[in-house]
């Protein structure tokens, strides 16, 4: 849930109906309605309702999120402690064919070729393993990201069944540039939200990890 979910489009709209709600403002203060749950729903002069969710809020507090960030970070730890580890082997193995080669212990061209084929294997492992780790984790922030957009989608569909929004806008550092705070729904949202997540088998086990 970050800024590929924001488009130049509600940008646009975000923009149009904040300017259009401020000119009709001084004639409309009585218009706005109050939200169940302590949120007010102001009305535009297009008739729109809209309300809007802080992105950063939202990552930050909501528990899905915080539980696939310490999955994450703690799998990117392991990988690097992994590569870390055979670097030093094989760096380690390069000093000793050096060490060979200064004190003429390698006595034929057989040998020689045997052991620069050894650290060629070596290394090209090496770099495969670090391209599947590297794939691994892009895999899995993907598969993560889209669990929280269906999250999160599928919530505001049955919040807003009762709110009945026109739209909601996700806001994230300049993505919407003026906003009333009272179209701010983001704590219902993740107050929402962590009420009903649960956390997975397969979470769990690599939160125990």
């Amino acid at each position: 849930m970050n800024k590929k979910l924001m488009t130049m489009g509600l940008m646009v709209a975000s923009v149009a109906l904040t300017a259009c709600g401020n000119k009709a403002q001084d004639k409309q203060k009585d218009s706005a309605d109050t939200a169940k749950g302590g949120t007010t729903e102001a009305t535009a002069c297009t008739g729109a309702r809209i309300a809007y969710v802080e992105i950063d809020t939202l990552l930050n507090r909501y528990q899905l999120c915080i539980d696939q960030k310490e999955i994450l970070e703690t799998e990117a730890k392991n990988a690097d402690n992994t590569l870390t580890q055979k670097q030093k082997a094989l760096q380690q193995h390069m000093a000793a064919f050096q060490q060979k080669l200064q004190n003429n212990s390698i006595t034929s061209q057989e040998e020689y070729d045997k052991n620069q084929a050894a650290l060629q294997r070596e290394d090209a492992q090496l770099q495969d393993l670090t391209m599947r780790l590297q794939n691994g984790l892009m895999e899995q922030e993907m598969k993560f990201t889209q669990e929280r957009t269906d999250s999160v989608q599928n919530f505001l569909a049955d919040y807003n069944r009762a709110k009945k929004f026109d739209l909601i806008l996700p806001k994230s550092g300049t993505s919407i540039l003026l906003a009333n705070p009272a179209l701010d729904i983001t704590n219902d949202v993740v107050q929402g939200l962590n009420k009903r997540y649960t956390r997975s088998e397969e979470m769990a086990k690599k939160l125990k990890k």
